[in-house]
């Protein structure tokens, strides 16, 4: 199955955010060298958690969903819509 995302709307697809978690641990622990890069690429990618993957893959629902809604990205609307943490799972907070 190919999945289709809106060109120049990186926010949308999850794999973003994981290319982006691992190009920030490749930069923190590779000396600059290609043989450090050729080591460090595979530990990079293989830190990064599936539970991680899934809050990112949760994330970007969050965003769809907003733009379904006709939230404009950026607003205080849309903000509080994505990035909303409860600390309850018995009550919804104010």
């Amino acid at each position: 199955m190919v999945i289709f995302y809106p060109v120049y709307h990186c926010e949308l697809n999850f794999i973003e955010y994981f290319w982006g978690r691992a190009k920030v641990y490749t930069r923190a622990h590779c000396e600059y060298s290609f043989p450090t890069l050729v080591r460090i690429v595979p530990i990079a990618l293989a830190q990064i958690s599936d539970v991680l993957i899934w809050k990112y893959y949760q994330h970007t629902l969050r965003m769809m969903d907003a733009y379904r809604n006709n939230i404009v990205y950026g607003s205080e609307d849309f903000k509080k819509y994505v990035f909303t943490r409860y600390s309850s799972h018995r009550r919804i907070s104010e």
